[in-house]
């Protein structure tokens, strides 16, 4: 009883050869303070950035300047009183638009004057595109919410969920069809939206789906002699067998032309001339120091028909 008294009143020590060390905590370099806002939040809440992952991309390569200092902190602090400066301006609003835009010069096509549904819109990289090369009207699709990026947001009427849905939308040059499932779009659905006898641009980009389940609502919304350019991203289309795990493809570009037999059978079968595929300019985004996904696209026009 007394050796279990004294053991539960002793002092538990530290392992011999083993020092309790105190450290101090680390200083700010950044001097916002606790109030100070993370860089790359900052640069999209004041419309410097279209998305956080393009504002970490600049901040990344030194292209953001926090009082007149090139910062290359993401999460860096700073008040609201700092001035911060982006020094790059890329073309369209995400990189997205670049791979479309490479598409459509390697094609020869020009979506001027026509009316395009973008399918995964996201923060709108094919729809800025599309508009920036001459096209009247993108018709957004996006399961997600409050994605399109700050500088296309004035062009733009979100119609979320169905909202307004067989009404004739605003006459504005963006139309976001928020919280829409692709798979699920029919000219019903897309009533007031969607030009008489279909759309004269069909583009997509879309994640963690295959194609396979989404062309069969999409494809039958062209009209006679639309076009078609798609993104293809081959670690959602040849399944987990086929990629690493940091979900890159293994050997993607040996594998792509078996891919690419398959999704040309598709567009046949559902009314399309098969027009051309190649390998994106951009690839996929990375992690860390692993590099993205090597990424196709794939191009048709549709036969003739009625839409349904």
């Amino acid at each position: 009883m007394a050796m279990d008294h004294f053991h539960a009143r002793t002092p538990r020590l530290p392992p011999r050869g083993r020092e309790e060390r105190w450290f101090p905590p680390r200083k700010r370099e950044d001097g916002a303070g606790k109030e100070g806002e993370r860089l790359d939040v900052r640069l999209v809440r004041e419309g410097l950035a279209p998305s956080r992952s393009v504002a970490q991309r600049w901040i990344r390569e030194g292209a953001v300047e926090v009082e007149g200092m090139v910062c290359r902190q993401v999460a860096r602090r700073v008040n609201a009183e700092a001035e911060v400066v982006v020094r790059r301006e890329e073309r369209f609003v995400s990189r997205a638009g670049e791979k479309l835009a490479a598409a459509l010069a390697a094609l020869g096509w020009s979506p001027a004057g026509g009316v395009a549904l973008d399918v995964g819109q996201s923060t709108g990289g094919f729809t800025d595109c599309l508009l920036q090369l001459g096209a009247v009207r993108v018709v957004g699709v996006e399961v997600g919410h409050d994605q399109l990026a700050a500088r296309l947001r004035p062009l733009a009427t979100v119609l979320r969920g169905g909202e307004k849905e067989g009404e004739k939308a605003p006459n504005t040059p963006i139309v976001v069809l928020e919280g829409t499932n692709a798979r699920f779009l029919s000219p019903a659905l897309l009533s007031g939206v969607m030009p008489v006898g279909g759309f004269d641009w069909i583009v997509g980009d879309v994640s963690f789906i295959s194609v396979r389940l989404v062309w069969p609502a999409v494809l039958p919304l062209a009209a006679a002699g639309g076009r078609l350019v798609w993104l293809i991203k081959p670690q959602f289309e040849l399944g987990l067998d086929a990629v690493d795990r940091h979900g890159v493809v293994r050997d993607a570009r040996a594998r792509a032309e078996a891919l690419r037999t398959e999704l040309n059978a598709m567009l046949e079968e559902w009314g399309w001339t098969p027009m051309g595929w190649g390998e994106s300019t951009v690839r996929g985004g990375g992690v860390g120091k692993v590099p993205g996904n090597v990424e196709f696209w794939i191009a048709g026009v549709r036969r003739g028909g009625v839409v349904g």
